[in-house]
């Protein structure tokens, strides 16, 4: 069976910290199953907990063990770049606050 190599105590507080506090939701998952894995969860029982394929649980793990900390972090990505730019995305961002209820305009 697979699991993470063992984590020291500093891998370990850093991990529950990003799990507890980090702004993304998928680097906070990726951190928990990092936990998990080191409490001797197998990779099937992980990919059953956060309903994910086994195989990305498997590619979490090698990411960690390769960049570590940044390999649990999404890789940017190509696609549409934006319309508006900054100043444009920022008056969008004060209007909405002002007006919430007219997001259509």
């Amino acid at each position: 069976m697979k699991y993470v190599t063992p984590l020291n105590d500093v891998e370990i507080e850093t991990l529950q910290q990003m799990h507890a506090h980090h702004p993304s939701r998928r680097a906070r998952l990726r951190a928990h199953s990092l936990l998990l894995s080191h409490q001797r969860y197998t990779i099937p029982q992980i990919a059953h907990f956060y309903q994910v394929d086994q195989r990305r649980v498997s590619a979490w793990m090698e990411r960690w063990q390769t960049w570590g900390l940044v390999g649990l972090y999404d890789r940017p990505r190509s696609g549409r770049p934006p319309i508006l730019n900054a100043e444009e995305q920022q008056q969008v961002y004060a209007y909405l606050d002002d007006s919430p209820k007219d997001i259509k305009k």
